[in-house]
Protein backbone atom coordinates (compact mmCIF):
# COMPACT_ATOMS: atom_id res chain seq x y z
CA UNK A 1 0.00 0.00 0.00
CA UNK A 2 1.31 3.77 -0.79
CA UNK A 3 1.71 6.27 1.94
CA UNK A 4 0.51 9.70 2.01
CA UNK A 5 4.55 10.83 0.66
CA UNK A 6 4.40 8.15 -2.17
CA UNK A 7 0.91 9.18 -3.17
CA UNK A 8 1.67 12.79 -3.29
CA UNK A 9 4.72 12.08 -5.17
CA UNK A 10 2.47 10.35 -7.96
CA UNK A 11 0.29 13.20 -7.62
CA UNK A 12 3.06 15.72 -8.70
CA UNK A 13 4.11 13.44 -11.47
CA UNK A 14 0.63 12.91 -12.99
CA UNK A 15 0.19 16.72 -13.16
CA UNK A 16 3.72 17.62 -14.42
CA UNK A 17 2.85 14.46 -17.47
CA UNK A 18 -0.67 16.22 -17.98
CA UNK A 19 1.48 19.84 -18.46
CA UNK A 20 3.81 18.19 -20.78
CA UNK A 21 1.36 16.32 -22.66
CA UNK A 22 -0.80 19.69 -23.11
CA UNK A 23 2.45 21.34 -24.14
CA UNK A 24 3.19 19.37 -26.65
CA UNK A 25 -0.40 19.23 -28.27
CA UNK A 26 -0.18 23.37 -28.35
CA UNK A 27 2.96 23.54 -30.14
CA UNK A 28 2.22 20.10 -32.64
CA UNK A 29 -1.01 22.08 -33.26
CA UNK A 30 0.80 25.62 -34.00
CA UNK A 31 3.31 23.81 -35.97
CA UNK A 32 0.45 22.45 -38.24
CA UNK A 33 -1.59 25.35 -38.60
CA UNK A 34 1.88 26.90 -39.49
CA UNK A 35 2.70 24.44 -42.25
CA UNK A 36 -1.18 24.75 -43.39
CA UNK A 37 -0.81 28.35 -43.92
CA UNK A 38 2.18 28.16 -45.45
CA UNK A 39 0.45 25.27 -47.94
CA UNK A 40 -2.76 27.85 -48.45
CA UNK A 41 0.04 30.99 -49.02
CA UNK A 42 1.81 28.78 -51.75
CA UNK A 43 -1.56 27.71 -53.55
CA UNK A 44 -2.45 31.34 -53.82
CA UNK A 45 1.47 31.54 -55.10
CA UNK A 46 2.24 34.47 -52.31
CA UNK A 47 5.01 32.37 -51.05
CA UNK A 48 7.47 30.79 -54.26
CA UNK A 49 10.91 29.02 -53.43
CA UNK A 50 10.75 29.99 -49.83
CA UNK A 51 10.57 33.28 -49.76
CA UNK A 52 7.69 35.67 -49.48
CA UNK A 53 6.32 37.42 -52.95
CA UNK A 54 3.19 40.16 -53.55
CA UNK A 55 0.26 38.44 -55.00
CA UNK A 56 -0.22 39.36 -58.38
CA UNK A 57 -3.65 40.99 -59.30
Amino acid sequence: MLDCEHLSIVNVLRKETVLIFRKYHLQKKQTDTEQNNEKLMTSLELIKDGSHTRQRN
